[in-house]
């Protein structure tokens, strides 16, 4: 009997390399699932209470210019970090932090304050909802 297919290299690669790497990635898939099966009945429950209010988003929402949005860095780049945070895991998160010299605490700070930026950001474009007069 020859060597077996886990004795050799390629093999090891395979078992020690491969297959952890898809086994997260079905769990990362499993996750957004998950994950999308809520957003989808979080948004009908909006739009029931949306319907059930008389709230018509096309109307309620100002048009703010996309350009004028777009071109303010302050907002862009508060976006960016929220979004970052939101969709990064702790390790990736970590890895940024060490990549910029900073610690936990600075960096959750940073977060913090771009989140600060943002939520200004989208009140001042984005007031809120007006219901409709019955």
């Amino acid at each position: 009997m020859g060597i077996e297919f886990f004795q050799t290299g390629m093999g090891r690669t395979f078992y020690e390399g491969t297959m952890p790497a898809l086994v997260k990635a079905l769990e990362r898939i499993a996750g957004a699932l998950e994950a999308s099966k809520e957003v989808a009945k979080l948004r009908s429950e909006v739009d029931g209470l949306l319907d059930l209010h008389g709230i018509d988003l096309d109307e309620a929402v100002p048009y703010v210019p996309v350009g004028e949005l777009w071109a303010d860095d302050k907002v862009q780049f508060a976006r960016l970090l929220c979004e970052l945070g939101a969709a990064c895991e702790m390790p990736e998160i970590d890895q940024v932090a060490a990549s910029m010299d900073l610690d936990g605490e600075q960096m959750g700070e940073l977060w913090r304050r771009a989140e600060a930026v943002w939520k200004q950001s989208k009140a001042e474009h984005c007031p809120p909802h007006k219901e409709k007069e019955p």
